[in-house]
């Protein structure tokens, strides 16, 4: 009966595939699962349907009555229905390491080394803040995280990111460190949990489907409405420095009617690396998309800032497009 009622509700772990048990960071022994407690499978459904699966299995067994598993719901699990599968949230635990948001659900992942200390791993968190003005983390253990975010606000917290699409390789540091055994034993771990979270085959990512944009006022549609004299909506106006359009207005799209865009210029770019000082990509990659106007054909176009510059990537990486995610040779 219990086969019958759970089998349905469980899915295989796979953050150990199903054994239970997790090699260390060193590869020199094992750990127990930590998303799973050792089971080697984890529940698709919530902790009460699952509390009121077992009470009909008393009802019918009373002598099969056992102990609760301390703590069995406390792990960070998501149930995917696009994989049919248990999607492990834990926390990436190679301590330490920098995760910078480039776009949302896309986190770009940085090992650094692991003799530094706090003043010293802030430091370069700081640094690399500075020069790629996108969101910025410290993870210094699985309850203690620095982030350093894109309008200024620096905030130590106990909940590192974790989920979305994580990635490496993109992004380079403002210094060099040694290649140790350490470094290496976590770059294979990374490269494990990179491969785990990305999803296999051919895949596109959206991002902001709405370009960031906000419902109008009423002050808003009163001093908006309509075009001006190129063509173009009222609130955008020529940088004199790139010549394109730059301001507020109201999307003429008839999908985002009655919505205020941000509309950025090629100007509006402060996204540089931080090992040269170059920028990043020809345009801002801050928000979720950079979005400009069309003159004379009265759109609001949306250029996505997925890509980094080929200079700008560690030395000896693969390229790696953004876009989806996927690794080219």
């Amino acid at each position: 009966m219990a086969d019958e009622l759970f089998g349905p509700v469980e899915k295989k772990c796979g953050a150990c595939d199903g054994r239970g048990l997790r090699d260390t960071a060193d590869g020199s022994s094992w750990q127990v699962c930590g998303a799973c407690q050792g089971f080697g499978a984890s529940f698709t459904r919530l902790a009460d349907e699952i509390e009121a699966l077992r009470h009909r299995v008393l009802a019918t067994y009373p002598d099969a009555t056992a102990d609760p598993v301390p703590a069995f719901f406390a792990g960070v699990l998501a149930f995917s229905e696009a994989k049919n599968a248990v999607v492990d949230l834990s926390v990436f635990d190679a301590f330490p390491y920098l995760v910078t948001r480039v776009v949302p659900t896309m986190y770009h992942m940085t090992l650094l080394p692991g003799d530094l200390g706090e003043l010293e791993l802030a430091g370069i968190a700081r640094t690399q803040w500075r020069a790629n003005r996108l969101d910025v983390c410290l993870v210094i253990g699985p309850q203690r995280a620095f982030y350093f975010s894109a309008d200024g606000v620096d905030q130590l917290i106990r909940t590192p990111p974790r989920g979305g699409i994580p990635i490496a390789g993109q992004l380079k540091s403002p210094s060099s460190w040694p290649d140790t055994v350490d470094l290496q034993a976590r770059q294979r771990r990374l490269a494990r949990f990179i491969e785990s979270s990305v999803p296999k085959g051919e895949c596109s990512m959206f991002g902001d489907l709405t370009k960031g944009e906000r419902e109008a006022s009423d002050d808003d549609v009163a001093r908006l409405a309509g075009a001006g004299s190129e063509g173009v909506p009222r609130g955008l106006d020529r940088c004199a420095t790139c010549g394109e359009m730059s301001g507020r207005c109201l999307d003429p799209s008839p999908e985002f009617f009655c919505k205020v865009v941000t509309v950025h210029c090629r100007c509006q770019n402060d996204n540089h690396c931080a090992a040269c000082g170059r920028l990043l990509y020809e345009r801002s990659s801050t928000l979720t998309t950079t979005t400009r106007a069309t003159v004379g054909s009265g759109t609001c176009r949306v250029s996505p800032a997925y890509t980094i510059g080929a200079q700008h990537l560690p030395y000896g990486t693969a390229r790696v497009d953004l876009k989806s995610a996927t690794r080219r040779n």
